[in-house]
C-alpha cells in the first residue's frame, strides 16, 4: 500500500483518510497514522556547517535499496551514472533564509 500510494503521489492526509476507511471496514492490521505505513523518519540529524544547517539523508541506502529492487538490471550493468543539481531557492520573502538541496 506504501508504494501504490507513492507511486499515485497521494498527499499524507489523502493516505490518512484511506487508513482511517479501511480500519474502519476492519483491517485492523493497517497503522493508524500514515507516517508509519510510509516509514517516515522521527529525526533527522542536523550539523551546523559554515553557518547554515546540513542534513544527509543517505546516498548509500538509497542506492542500495534501488539495486536490490531492480536486481536484474544491476546484474547486467556493471555502473550507475549520477546526475547531481544543486541550486538555491529563497524560503520567504521576508528574510533572507534560503534553501539548497543537493539533488543526485
Amino acid at each position: 500500500m506504501a508504494t501504490w500510494a507513492c507511486a499515485n503521489k497521494l498527499t499524507r492526509s489523502a493516505v490518512q483518510d484511506l487508513l482511517v476507511l479501511l480500519r474502519g471496514e476492519g483491517h485492523d492490521s493497517l497503522p493508524k497514522d500514515c507516517r508509519t505505513l510510509l516509514k517516515t523518519p522521527r529525526s533527522i540529524q542536523v550539523t551546523v556547517k559554515c553557518g547554515g544547517s546540513y542534513s544527509y539523508f543517505g546516498l548509500e541506502s538509497c542506492l542500495l535499496l534501488l539495486l536490490e529492487t531492480n536486481a536484474s538490471w544491476a546484474r547486467d550493468n556493471n555502473s550507475i551514472d549520477l546526475i547531481v543539481n544543486i541550486d538555491g531557492i529563497p524560503l520567504f520573502k521576508s528574510n533572507n533564509s534560503q534553501f539548497w538541496p543537493i539533488l543526485c
